[in-house]
């Protein structure tokens, strides 16, 4: 087995591992469209980030982070549904991230290192490298560790949000 093959053998099995240790929560709170929205809520933050010659993987964290932010104080004010709420930040946040990318292809035609908003969209297991490995392994371990911690807190506030309401216990 080759070493590029064990890099995305060991890449898939450590996002199965932090996608599927999770996946609970957003199933039962019926926000399956959620992983959906996030994922391409960070084209926003890949274009802002090709527009202004950035790093592109914080500015799309960041993105991904805000997005998230957005879709969970959003139905908290307007009577708007979660999937609602994840609907209109995935329109916004795509739409601004094709916005920026297609002004930054406008002015540097030539390809100034940045990348194009399309080589950001699919992403490719043959593309890992070492240091992703070591961040999807700290990203693996940080998800269970904290899943452990709060493990009765999250049961309650699941199953019971009226209860964990009273405990006043703190998820957010």
């Amino acid at each position: 087995m080759s070493t590029e093959s064990l890099f995305m053998l060991v890449a898939a099995v450590l996002l199965g591992i932090v996608c599927g240790a999770q996946s609970f929560l957003v199933v039962h709170r019926r926000m399956a469209f959620m992983g959906h929205g996030a994922s391409h809520g960070m084209i926003g933050g890949v274009g802002l980030a090709l527009y202004l010659h950035w790093p592109v993987f914080p500015v799309a964290l960041l993105s991904a982070l805000l997005f998230s932010l957005g879709v969970g104080l959003l139905p908290k004010r307007d009577d708007i549904s979660s999937d609602s709420a994840i609907g209109i930040m995935l329109s916004a946040a795509v739409a601004f991230g094709l916005l920026l990318s297609s002004v930054h292809d406008q002015l540097h035609h030539d390809d100034c290192g940045g990348g194009h908003l399309e080589e950001f969209l699919v992403g490719s297991l043959t593309q890992v490298h070492v240091g992703d490995i070591y961040f999807l392994a700290a990203l693996a371990v940080a998800v269970i560790v904290l899943l452990l911690i709060y493990w009765r807190q999250l049961l309650l506030f699941l199953f019971d949000p009226e209860v964990h309401k009273l405990r006043d216990y703190q998820l957010n």
